[in-house]
């Protein structure tokens, strides 16, 4: 297809197809855990996880049929409303239009998801009906229509097969998908997942600082939770630099962003004030510090497509003249830490003087 200016136009599908390490970086055969097929396990993991905090029940079922390639999972959220279930499905059939030299990305994990499929399943739940739809190879192949249940229960059930020729001779690994889905949950409190009759549960950050950590901390992992932030952090020996494994909206930031930098600024500026009758410079501080990070933001902006660096520097989104009335992130951290980190030091000396020893380290 052409435009006017014989520029050519993919839908996103066409698109994800001709670039697919563009989507989904590495691409692999499933044997190494930062494989392509992974990240979109982990892509419709987390849409799951972010329509089960609206559901009484924050449970989250999903099956792996390793031998046909088959991934299942099932929330029990607000489900897709039948009235717009259909735009849901036009879109997915028809594709959104891109430039083959400027596209926008289209911010929808599931979209992603059936873009790389060769099958693809949706089904609602809702309001004591059901709808289901099938695609084969992006074209729709079945329409159950509205079909009246007797269930209360409300949610999505999305069921898909990656495309064999994008991912050649691939298959999963169940220690890759079960790194994946504790990524997951130690990002989201709260959440349960029940993988092929296995259950996991995370209490957030500190479970994975515990999990990433190779030696013995020199205090208790400090843990803050404060609306959109999350961090759990703590001081190691032997590390010349400060470490972080940081995520924006649950993506690992593996090149960091504004957030690390917001982070890493404010806690300096506490320490300081806190130990005000010893001026340590920010390089003491920092030495040895190693945080796993967190932040929620309304429209996240990254460097790549991959989501891999953070560059907004605000909560929330732009308006259409560029401004916005959201705080600065940097704001925003430094009050978090302000009221959690100088109270917790104060009520625990035990950790404040542990960390006064390490800044005072030659």
């Amino acid at each position: 297809m052409k435009r006017n200016n014989d520029k050519p136009i993919y839908t996103y599908r066409e698109h994800a197809h001709l670039r697919p390490m563009l989507y989904v970086g590495k691409l692999g055969d499933g044997s190494s855990c930062d494989d392509g097929i992974y990240y979109l396990i982990k892509c419709a993991i987390n849409n799951a996880i972010s329509e089960s905090v609206y559901g009484l029940d924050r449970t989250i079922e999903m099956q792996v049929d390793y031998e046909l390639r088959k991934i299942s999972i099932r929330n029990h959220g607000r489900g897709i409303l039948l009235s717009q279930f259909d735009k849901v499905v036009s879109e997915l059939n028809a594709g959104i239009m891109y430039d083959s030299h400027l596209f926008e990305e289209f911010d929808s994990k599931i979209l992603l998801v059936y873009a790389m499929s060769c099958f693809f399943k949706l089904e609602t739940i809702y309001d004591g009906k059901t709808r289901t739809v099938h695609f084969t190879d992006g074209k729709l192949t079945y329409d159950s229509g509205i079909i009246t249940t007797n269930s209360n229960d409300t949610g999505t059930l999305i069921e898909f097969i990656l495309d064999d020729k994008i991912f050649r001779d691939y298959y999963f690994l169940k220690a890759h998908i079960e790194h994946h889905i504790w990524n997951c949950l130690d990002l989201n409190r709260g959440i349960t997942i029940r993988f092929n009759n296995c259950t996991y549960c995370s209490d957030g950050l500190s479970r994975l600082l515990e999990h990433e950590l190779q030696t013995t901390p020199l205090y208790p992992i400090i843990h803050i939770v404060d609306g959109d932030f999350e961090a759990a952090f703590t001081h190691v020996n032997n590390l010349a630099c400060e470490q972080y494994y940081s995520f924006v909206n649950g993506f690992k930031t593996s090149e960091g962003g504004i957030h690390e930098i917001a982070f890493r600024d404010a806690y300096i500026y506490v320490i300081k004030n806190f130990f005000e009758e010893y001026h340590a410079s920010p390089r003491k501080i920092l030495k040895g510090l190693v945080c796993a990070l967190s932040v929620r933001v309304k429209h996240d902006y990254f460097e790549n497509s991959m989501r891999t660096k953070m560059t907004v520097p605000h909560l929330g989104p732009y308006k259409t003249d560029g401004s916005t009335g959201s705080p600065l992130l940097t704001t925003y951290v430094r009050d978090i830490l302000q009221r959690n980190l100088y109270d917790y030091l104060r009520i625990h000396p035990q950790t404040a003087n542990a960390l006064l020893q390490k800044i005072k380290e030659k």
